[in-house]
């Protein structure tokens, strides 16, 4: 037992009137944690996170809930994490909540992980597109440019 702890227990007399103590000293400290995890854990959103580090944090958050005694079951941990992603997420969150089936917290971060690799290849499609019509609009630039000055000589 730490001096501290020792301090607090040091006037029982009995056994049981220290474990007594002890455990009103710590329930008050597992209750006050138990709400700050629960508000963590319904207002965490993804941000500019990947969705594997998302998960990891909704799922670490929930492990601490457990620790404190606390559990989240998975059907409230799929609901958290769908709740907390943005709106480019909207039509596989559609998806997944119309189905029928049970999924898996594994389920739903593979179809979450497959929707950000398809939203990632559309931006790197897009940016290509983009940097394909500047290099463009740069050439023709550069050919009429030639042409004038072919023409003024």
């Amino acid at each position: 037992m730490s001096e501290t702890i020792l301090a607090s227990v040091a006037n029982y007399g009995t056994s049981f009137s220290v474990w007594r103590a002890l455990e009103q000293k710590f329930a008050s400290q597992t209750k006050a944690r138990q709400l700050q995890l629960k508000g963590q854990f319904s207002h965490v959103h993804k941000g500019n996170l990947p969705i594997s580090d998302f998960i990891d944090k909704v799922q670490s958050i929930a492990d601490s809930l457990a620790i404190a005694g606390s559990p989240v079951d998975d059907q409230d941990l799929i609901l958290q994490i769908l709740n907390g992603l943005g709106p480019e997420f909207d039509s596989v969150v559609s998806g997944i909540t119309s189905r029928s089936d049970i999924l898996t917290v594994e389920d739903v971060q593979a179809l979450l992980l497959s929707h950000e690799s398809r939203i990632e290849h559309h931006l790197a499609m897009n940016d290509i597109t983009v940097k394909m019509q500047a290099n463009m609009a740069l050439g023709q630039g550069r050919s009429t440019g030639v042409r004038s000055f072919a023409n003024n000589n």
